[in-house]
């Protein structure tokens, strides 16, 4: 599913949660509130607007006929106070965007507002939030991208990338453990010597990490995708792969148009998002 398809899913199910919360009143403006990851990089801005959009598209117009309150699932007082917060706006519907603890949140604050998740590296059914995606029951309904399958294939593209190197340090943090399982499983069947590196308590000191890696020895790099990353492990890469003379980064970003090969006899780490 490519983005644009995702976001008019979502869009979908936002209008279908708004008719769930209550028949729509000529003059009546429709209050939702979108708990999510922090407005920060183009990563987390761009879904966002295109979520207004394709709300625009499907006649509902912040200002005139709904209002949209965000907050923070990585607000520095916690989710759950956040999740809370948010509550107290009453809104008659909520989008739940990114890892479990977003949905866990609401659903703590709330169980009667209807709830559209955005489930990103978790499964919903699994985990017992809905009975199924096509007849959720309950009062929860969206979308789910879980990128476990993205994290095996990275750990393959590198080693197709670099067959000649073997030690792979892995970056993950609780948000992203179930990422980190399948990265290291692939790894092992790839005769791979992964490397774990959990980072605890955000903001993250992302630097550290990418030193204990070097230390290691270390000959590749697989960040993992955690909403709590984005604004933080560009640099550090960038800062690694100079220290290593070589690094590969996302391509379109700012560090992968700032961060070029040097030596291509040295080691090669692989960053990957």
């Amino acid at each position: 599913m490519n983005r644009r398809e995702f976001i008019t899913l979502l869009g979908g199910a936002a209008v279908a949660g708004l008719g769930m919360a209550r028949a729509q009143q000529a003059g009546k403006v429709m209050r939702v509130g979108f708990f999510g990851p922090g407005l920060t990089v183009s990563a987390t801005i761009a879904p966002y607007q295109a979520f207004l959009t394709q709300l625009r598209e499907l006649g509902l117009n912040e200002g005139q006929n709904i209002a949209v309150e965000y907050r923070n699932v990585d607000d520095p007082r916690g989710p759950f106070v956040a999740a809370a917060d948010l509550m107290r706006s009453q809104p008659d519907l909520i989008v739940a965007a990114g890892p479990e603890v977003a949905l866990q949140a609401v659903v703590g604050a709330s169980l009667a507002v209807p709830i559209v998740m955005i489930a990103i590296n978790y499964d919903p059914i699994a985990r017992g939030y809905v009975t199924s995606l096509a007849r959720p029951g309950g009062n929860i309904t969206g979308v789910v991208s879980q990128q476990l399958e993205l994290a095996q294939k990275q750990v393959e593209l590198l080693t197709q990338a670099f067959p000649d190197r073997a030690r792979l340090a892995v970056l993950f943090d609780a948000l992203s453990a179930d990422q980190f399982t399948a990265a290291e499983r692939a790894a092992k069947l790839l005769n791979m010597q992964p490397q774990a590196l959990k980072l605890e308590n955000p903001p993250y000191d992302m630097a550290t990490p990418f030193g204990i890696a070097a230390a290691g020895g270390a000959q590749m790099v697989l960040v993992l995708s955690s909403p709590l990353f984005i604004c933080h492990w560009f640099g550090a890469a960038c800062r690694w792969g100079k220290r290593r003379r070589r690094a590969s980064c996302p391509s379109g970003s700012p560090s992968a148009r700032r961060c070029r090969p040097a030596d291509r006899s040295s080691p090669r780490p692989g960053c990957a998002e």
